[in-house]
């Protein structure tokens, strides 16, 4: 069976399609074009040129899963195509997809110009390999958590840097860099003083090594708030990173729209990251609050559906502003790194396991997606609500 996969554009149309097994899929073409009934003439002809069995539109849906005006362009463009075709049409959330597309590019071989010729075909392969995955896991078990369970907080922290370490060393060997992001909060302590161990200094590449964070409130370097100060205090003092290769957030700024800003500046500098592309960190290690939320993506706050920007402000009444990595950002790591410890975090993490993705009400849902990268750390206490199966 043969699949046709659309990333349907306001100007530009990829197409990719699969091999006759419906196990590879393939970039195929590129339409330019705004005109939609020729649009559909054209991937009509194309369904019998090349014997397509059914095809599969790329769905936009925002970031919570909801549809919007661009999700409604497509399934009225799938109405005007269907009038031309008698083939079966289906949807595939394509969140995410140009982002994965733009990754799949080796960095230096090609221009801007060709990449923006051939990203939407790319694209268009992403949405249909990920629809010809999913069709053939359909009967598998739905994903879930990875929890690793751990005596104590002590044991956790030990873990934490255990994993750190091993993807250090691992991405220096494939790439001969390591582009980790850290949090803050109480939990993460145990593990940066892990990490100051001289056992551990010596098996971490530091020289190799350019560290950044997932969020930091809006206050001075210096102050006991700061997420940048606890990792100083903690650990940076005492490894040999070079100072040029630590990237913190700039909380001090009065306008912290401004500080997100910078910070998504110095992002796209650091990973050479076009307009348009997401950074992959190798590693993002992370804590959960006890409302749900993840980096500094708080419940309700517009910044959880944010797709296209790398950095968020967030404002608080009744705490510090902040800025945070976007959901994105984190979607796109290499590996994730959540450290739930002591129980007051055992109800959310008792509600998330057993409750329905809703990210808006608990922002670490944004993790869902990506659940076979992420590696959930969670100490004996955190875990006393949990089935002892989990």
């Amino acid at each position: 069976m043969r699949f046709l996969g659309v990333d349907f554009g306001d100007k530009r149309t990829g197409l990719a399609v699969s091999d006759s097994d419906a196990t590879l899929a393939n970039p195929h073409a590129v339409i330019e074009t705004d005109n939609e009934l020729y649009l559909a003439e054209r991937i009509a002809q194309l369904t019998d040129d090349l014997a397509v069995d059914a095809v599969v539109l790329g769905l936009p849906l925002n970031m919570d899963g909801t549809e919007g005006p661009q999700a409604k362009r497509v399934r009225a463009f799938a109405e005007t195509l269907s009038k031309l075709i008698s083939k079966p049409i289906d949807f595939f959330d394509e969140r995410l997809s140009s982002y994965e597309a733009d990754s799949l590019f080796p960095p230096g071989q090609m221009t801007r110009g060709q990449k923006k010729k051939r990203r939407d075909a790319v694209a268009a392969a992403v949405i249909l390999q990920s629809f010809l995955d999913e069709r053939r896991s359909a009967q598998r078990p739905s994903a879930q958590p990875n929890i690793i369970r751990l005596a104590s907080p002590d044991a956790l922290a030990k873990k934490a840097a255990e994993a750190f370490i091993n993807a250090a060393r691992q991405a220096v060997a494939e790439r001969d860099r390591f582009y980790a992001a850290i949090s803050g909060g109480k939990t993460p302590r145990l593990f940066f003083e892990q990490l100051a161990r001289p056992d551990n200094i010596r098996q971490v590449p530091w020289d190799k090594t350019y560290l950044f964070w997932a969020d930091e409130r809006c206050v001075p370097p210096d102050s006991p708030h700061s997420n940048y100060a606890l990792a100083t205090g903690t650990f940076l003092k005492t490894v040999p990173i070079p100072s040029e290769q630590v990237y913190r957030i700039h909380g001090e700024y009065d306008d912290c729209v401004k500080a997100a800003d910078i910070y998504e500046t110095v992002l796209r500098y650091a990973f050479a990251a076009e307009e348009g592309s997401v950074p992959c960190f190798d590693v993002i290690v992370l804590g959960l609050g006890q409302d749900g939320h993840i980096a500094s993506l708080l419940p309700n706050d517009p910044g959880v559906s944010v797709v296209d920007d790398l950095t968020w402000p967030v404002f608080t009444e009744s705490n510090f502003n902040r800025v945070t990595l976007t959901a994105p950002v984190l979607q796109h790591a290499r590996r994730l790194i959540v450290l739930v410890q002591g129980e007051q975090k055992a109800e959310i993490l008792r509600d998330l396991i057993s409750g329905s993705p809703d990210p808006g009400r608990y922002p670490a849902y944004v993790l869902w997606p990506v659940l076979e990268k992420v590696h959930w750390l969670v100490d004996e206490a955190a875990a006393a609500l949990l089935p002892k199966t989990t």
